[in-house]
């Protein structure tokens, strides 16, 4: 059941009345139940990993409440040990044996080692990371355990955030379960209108990027110059648009049941540097790994090596995070040297003066020359895209009439899709001046209506959300 179905379009119905009709102290049994039946459209199979995750955070944590000394802590080791090697076991043990597999031919060993491979549970690494960031706080004594199992279970199980985040703290999601709220019609208008964004950046935007990007990586060796890198830039805008289509999606139907999640991106392409990039991109994601791995490694109060080693450190787990490939670890370490070489910059020549456009410009070339190793197959191909991008631009003219002929677009379906990216830039850029606000319905109205012309003239099947694969 993927949002950009008929079939969770019912589903979200069906709830959002029903939830507002019951009482509030029994919402959380319809928003538990529900959590428990969206997650088995995918594979009833793993419902019970999701509620061994579930069942072991909330023991766990009040093991810890109660325990003492050094007790208290081989309580937490023994559960971040079972979380981890979960992950582990479902996500890397392909990813590991073939690794084994190639040190032992090294040595001229014929061990049959065949890769290993199951299926990725959909949402785990969101879920288990939400667990293992609650009893983590639980133990620090930052917050107390939750004692009501069933609020505790609707949260690791909130359908908006339960397959690609953005990654809730569970006690904010239990305090909202718990007030006794009333339906708002401007702020389920306001929902709608972040439902309505999402849709526009995955089902037109996204999509439609996705066609071209998906061919020309493909068959890497049939393309050159500005054909490769129009597929950069378009990964670029593609992988945002589907993300935050995704985030935007799954903020306003939490907000429809009166539910307020974080805030997961925050225009990241206005970004002047990196590291403001990273403040700004799958903010859940950043700041769990900041406050749960580079700070606890000692962050930035150590010295300029050890503070270099913690951003390398982190960003390495947080491209292994998001796949068990050496391009993932290629793109975290890539992203890692980038920040330390702006710390580096910055540390001996001072604060450079450049127009801000200038920096956000270059920022966004280092981004999108990064996203090249997330999306290629191997680190081979990255680099035959990233070397024969520019093939042919002495040639100018040429390089630029090839590259557009590779589109194989329709005249009206190019304006219209530059159209959208144009509104998409201006939204953005609205909002990081003056904040979200909401939109006339004469504005909307015209919006929505050509959008859906588009998506009904020039759709594609709805693929998968990117990050569903993490």
């Amino acid at each position: 059941m993927q949002f950009q179905s008929l079939s969770f379009l019912l589903f979200l119905t069906v709830v959002f009345f029903t939830y507002w009709r019951l009482s509030p102290k029994y919402r959380w049994i319809l928003l538990l139940s529900a959590g428990y039946l969206f997650y088995s459209c995918w594979n009833p199979a793993y419902t019970a990993l999701l509620f061994g995750a579930t069942a072991l955070s909330y023991g766990t944590a009040l093991l810890l409440e109660g325990a003492q000394g050094g007790r208290k802590k081989v309580y937490l080791w023994i559960f971040v040990c079972i979380q981890i090697g979960t992950l582990l076991l479902f996500k890397y043990l392909g990813f590991f044996s073939e690794m084994a597999a190639g040190l032992l031919s090294l040595f001229h060993l014929s061990v049959p080692l065949s890769p290993i491979r199951l299926l990725l549970p959909v949402g785990i690494s969101f879920y288990l990371f939400q667990t293992l960031a609650y009893v983590c706080d639980v133990y620090r004594g930052r917050i107390r355990a939750e004692r009501h199992f069933g609020y505790f279970a609707a949260a690791v199980a909130f359908f908006p955030v339960l397959l690609a985040g953005p990654i809730e703290r569970i006690q904010d999601l239990t305090v909202q379960f718990r007030e006794e709220k009333r339906f708002s019609a401007k702020s389920g208008w306001l929902s709608l209108q972040r439902i309505l964004e999402g849709y526009l950046k995955k089902a037109v935007i996204a999509d439609s990027l996705c066609v071209y990007v998906d061919t020309v990586y493909a068959d890497l060796p049939a393309h050159a110059g500005f054909g490769l890198l129009l597929a950069v830039f378009f990964y670029s805008l593609q992988i945002y648009c589907d993300f935050s289509g995704y985030s935007d999606i799954a903020t306003g139907t939490a907000g429809l049941l009166g539910i307020s999640l974080n805030p997961n991106f925050a225009q990241p392409y206005l970004a002047d540097s990196v590291k403001n990039f990273w403040r700004r991109w799958h903010i859940s994601l950043t700041s769990w790994f900041r406050d749960y791995v580079y700070i606890p490694l000692g962050g930035n109060r150590v010295g300029a090596w050890k503070a270099a080693r913690n951003i390398l450190l982190t960003f390495l787990l947080s491209g292994l995070w998001h796949g068990a490939a050496w391009t993932f670890v290629f793109w975290g370490l890539l992203h890692g040297l980038l920040q330390i070489t702006e710390q580096t910059v910055k540390r001996f020549l001072g604060h450079i003066r450049l127009p801000k456009f200038v920096k956000q410009l270059w920022t966004f070339l280092l981004v999108s020359a990064a996203w090249v190793f997330f999306r290629a197959k191997s680190p081979a191909d990255a680099c035959y895209v990233l070397s024969h991008c520019m093939t042919g631009f002495a040639s100018l003219g040429s390089y630029l009439s090839l590259g557009l002929a590779a589109l194989q677009m329709q005249k009206l379906q190019l304006l219209l899709l530059l159209f959208f990216l144009v509104l998409q830039a201006c939204m953005d850029i609205g909002i990081e001046h003056k904040g979200r606000r909401a939109l006339p319905v004469w504005v909307l109205a015209p919006i929505t209506t050509l959008a859906l012309f588009y998506w009904l003239r020039y759709g594609t099947d709805p693929g998968a959300f990117i990050y569903f694969q993490f």
